[in-house]
């Protein structure tokens, strides 16, 4: 098993074991890999809204893991906007059960 996901299975949260397992800071990793090094950064931190599959592809052949364990970990930023939308649904939906199906008491008053 690779460093990082044993540091991810251990509890680390995946970002910061993604760049602990670097094993460098991210402009020496960008430079010695040919990549900017705001991709590398937004591709990590999941602030870019492009999935930059050859700095993915970079990132995970340099920790040793499968390309589809690192997007799991660092979610394609549609994909994570999606899980981010449904989750929302769910939540403000109140869960499975709608108003007055056991999805919880009302609160009184409202008059």
């Amino acid at each position: 098993m690779s460093a990082v996901k044993g540091a991810v299975e251990a509890g680390l949260e995946p970002r910061q074991a993604v760049k602990a397992a670097l094993g460098m800071s991210i402009a020496d990793f960008s430079r010695q890999h040919g990549l900017r090094e705001d991709t590398v950064s937004g591709v990590i931190s999941g602030s870019t809204p492009y999935p930059y599959n050859a700095t993915r592809d970079a990132i995970a052949a340099h920790l040793g893991v499968d390309r589809e364990w690192l997007d799991e970990q660092l979610p394609v930023p549609g994909r994570r906007a999606q899980e981010e939308a449904d989750l929302n649904a769910r939540l403000e939906g109140g869960g499975e059960g709608g108003p007055g199906e056991g999805g919880g008491a009302e609160e009184g008053g409202g008059q």
